[in-house]
């Protein structure tokens, strides 16, 4: 059972010429230990060590199979004051995969239900509803070779979401479109380093200020 530590480096605030004025950099941490059938996980953030008495960032959770293809979990935040419970079940429904997901967060007295349909081995279909926000959205996804599309609508915002990736050996190369907020996004990968450039305004002539700049690292380990 893998944990990992990330270590992410951020730049924000383009000057025209380039040169960001704004920095930052986090870690996080999430501790896997198995015990029997049960996972559990401690993940802490570099908040959590500066104010340790807040518990930001701090959470606990634990896994556990239920039965065939079922599955709980609960999580509980304790900087946010907030648990999370879920149920999942796992089916093969005339052959295809069929994962339905039922979450309840204490904080707001929230219920979201998720579906994922594996249509075939290339194609996958995902769907959501909030209950208290009454927020439905849906997305399909589909691999063809080292190339993958998808497109994600969210119905409640009627806000489209579009991306596409390439995978060439070990490197993953990808973009993303926001249509209604006019945000894109680029992206390279090679385990264990991702980078991603975001700009707004893509489809005019964005400006240096609307630019930021991510590069994470992940580090995968056993405990």
């Amino acid at each position: 059972m893998s944990s990992t530590a990330v270590a992410a480096f951020s730049l924000k605030n383009f000057n025209n010429n380039g040169i960001p004025s704004t920095s930052d950099v986090g870690i996080a941490a999430s501790l896997r230990k198995k015990v029997d059938d049960a996972t559990f996980t401690f993940s802490f953030t570099d908040s959590s060590l500066k104010e340790p008495k807040l518990g930001k960032g701090v959470v606990l959770a634990v896994e556990k199979p239920l039965a065939d293809g079922l599955k709980a979990s609960l999580a509980h935040d304790f900087g946010a004051s907030n648990s999370v419970a879920s149920l999942t079940l796992n089916r093969l429904v005339n052959g295809s995969d069929v994962q339905v997901k039922a979450i309840y967060k204490r904080a707001g007295d929230v219920f979201i239900m998720e579906e994922q349909w594996k249509v075939d081995k290339n194609t996958r279909i995902n769907g959501s509803y909030n209950f208290a926000s009454e927020e439905a959205a849906a997305s399909v996804t589909h691999t063809n070779g080292p190339w993958t599309a998808s497109a994600a609508y969210n119905f409640a915002r009627a806000a489209p979401l579009l991306s596409i990736s390439r995978k060439a050996g070990a490197d993953t190369v990808g973009a993303t479109y926001a249509v209604n907020e006019d945000v894109g996004t680029v992206h390279w990968s090679r385990k264990p380093v991702r980078a991603t450039l975001r700009a707004a305004n893509v489809t005019g002539k964005p400006a240096w200020s609307s630019l930021s700049a991510s590069i994470v690292a992940t580090h995968e380990f056993d405990l």
